[in-house]
């Protein structure tokens, strides 16, 4: 089974969504082609300006600016500008970004994650007629139930800036001192509209699925379209203290980060479940 997968496809898009596991799910894919033999270029956030591919030694290798933000004044007065840049991307920068990605797919195996900013307007229905409609892509979607912990997740990512972790740098994170911030509605706002973004494409295109993962099955993962089974090796580990932990460490508000989360929850609930009532068909 694995040897036709890798006969049939160039490229796993795994549909994901921020917070949910897709770092760890893309890197295990990598592993993967890895231990057959096969090189692959993991693109993660693809489709921004501030993540790009640069050549080297002949060989293609993702890079990004090493700073998200850069701080502008010499007070407290000042302001962080962000070097991120806008999503979805205009498209006929997405259009420029999906040529040169299926021009490698000929010579080089490679996983990108989507995520739900890239699907939006007009770049999303280029995404969807010129990558996933693509034969020699195998398309994997990535989905949480337990969207109020993501949520938590992400506000300790934004807040902190702390993101992906192996089990050294969550050792360090754990042993210094942190002050606690007031999470900020803004951002969380934008993330939940990611979320039921997300889920109601899934809702809505699981038929274009060849295979669907949720985050409670990321230690030990089975995609039986790819030949793969009970497998596990990924630089990225789960954190061991529980979210309404963590959340007392890094928020002054985390009683009403805590309600918010189970609020948003409770209210995505019977659509999740319906996402994966038809998950079962892939």
């Amino acid at each position: 089974m694995a040897r036709d997968f890798f006969d049939d496809y160039d490229c796993v898009v795994v549909l994901g969504c921020f917070r949910f596991g897709s770092t760890a799910l893309a890197t295990m894919i990598k592993n993967w082609y890895n231990e057959h033999g096969y090189g692959c270029l993991y693109l993660q956030e693809y489709f921004t300006g501030h993540h790009y591919v640069v050549e080297r030694d002949g060989q293609y290798v993702p890079s990004a600016f090493p700073d998200d933000n850069v701080w502008f004044g010499d007070d407290q007065q000042g302001k962080w500008l962000r070097l991120t840049t806008q999503r979805p991307m205009p498209p006929y920068l997405m259009q420029s970004k999906l040529d040169w990605l299926v021009q490698r797919m000929a010579d080089n195996k490679i996983v990108i994650k989507i995520d739900p900013p890239d699907l939006q307007g007009p770049g999303g229905l280029l995404i969807r007629d010129q990558l996933l409609s693509n034969p020699r892509v195998f398309k994997l979607g990535l989905n949480r139930q337990d969207v109020g912990n993501a949520m938590i997740s992400y506000a300790i990512g934004y807040h902190f800036n702390f993101w992906n972790f192996g089990p050294e740098m969550l050792k360090m994170e754990y042993e210094k001192a942190v002050e606690p911030v007031k999470a900020a509605a803004d951002p969380l706002q934008v993330y939940v509209n990611d979320m039921v973004l997300h889920n109601t494409w899934l809702l809505h295109n699981m038929g274009m699925l060849q295979g669907m993962v949720w985050c409670d099955q990321l230690g030990s993962v089975d995609i039986p379209a790819m030949g793969m089974q009970n497998y596990s090796k990924t630089w990225v580990t789960a954190h061991h203290v529980p979210h309404d932990q963590r959340v007392q460490r890094y928020f002054t508000n985390h009683a009403q980060l805590l309600d918010l989360a189970n609020a948003v929850e409770r209210n995505m609930a019977e659509l999740i479940d319906e996402v994966r009532r038809l998950s079962h068909s892939v």
